[in-house]
């Protein structure tokens, strides 16, 4: 598993990815792909709003595709997520180089590292402006999916080994139109926050009712089985008669 791993990473290098570290050494081994640090919210509401926008694209677009990233992951979690003008929890941005977080975390031009975030409690997400941001159509990178990535880092989870197929996998993918969770990514954020609560609440079907309902059709097929013996077995007799 490791060589493999190991393999697809250095096939991938030059690809656009998260600026998020991978997982670690002692994460490689774990029996489930999903990674989650440890790190949570612990809370259920939690509040965004993006402080710095991009020029390539209208505001308006930029704040209704960070309001589906954010839905694909309420909606597979108690967590709700509230638009803010006061201080977030989720402070968005568009920035270029070096732009406060350290030296470490400065943004390297088109390509590469395409945007980062941090854990919780923090949750700050940053994009990259040096790169062409769409939103689901156009060329370019689609700023619904890499947000839905960098959220998924600010509630908690670190990077997939299902490099293929996950979400949070480090390397970016287009997604087709109508696009959802993997179950990887959806049974790690489970492991952090639970299922959603209409999911817990949903009534269960009464035993009694259930073979009340199963009890009463089978009297019925015995009644009408029965009846017809009976009928038959009459019609039988008056042709013997005859």
């Amino acid at each position: 598993m490791r060589a493999y791993l190991s393999k697809v990473n250095r096939g991938k290098i030059k690809q656009p990815r998260c600026g998020v570290a991978d997982f670690n050494e002692s994460s490689r081994d774990r029996p489930l792909q999903f990674n989650a640090p440890g790190y949570k919210w612990s809370r259920k509401t939690i509040t965004w709003k993006v402080t710095g926008y991009t020029n390539q694209i209208p505001n308006a677009t930029q704040r209704s595709a960070f309001k589906s990233a954010l839905k694909k992951w309420s909606d597979v979690t108690p967590l709700i997520f509230e638009n803010t003008e006061g201080y977030p929890d989720i402070e968005i941005l568009f920035a270029r180089g070096n732009h406060g977080d350290g030296s470490y975390n400065a943004f390297d031009g088109p390509g590469r590292v395409l945007a980062h975030a941090f854990y919780p409690t923090d949750g700050d997400t940053h994009f990259d402006d040096d790169e062409t941001w769409i939103f689901r159509s156009g060329t370019g990178t689609d700023l619904e999916v890499v947000a839905a990535h960098e959220f998924g880092h600010a509630l908690g989870l670190g990077h997939s080994q299902n490099t293929f197929e996950s979400l949070m996998a480090p390397f970016y993918k287009r997604m087709d139109t109508g696009w959802k969770l993997h179950q990887d990514d959806i049974t790690g954020i489970q492991s952090l926050y639970g299922v959603p609560e209409d999911q817990l609440s949903a009534p269960l079907p009464s035993p009694s009712n259930t073979s009340s309902g199963i009890n009463n059709k089978l009297i019925y097929n015995i009644r009408y089985i029965i009846t017809a013996i009976i009928v038959y077995r009459y019609i039988l007799e008056m042709l013997i008669m005859l």
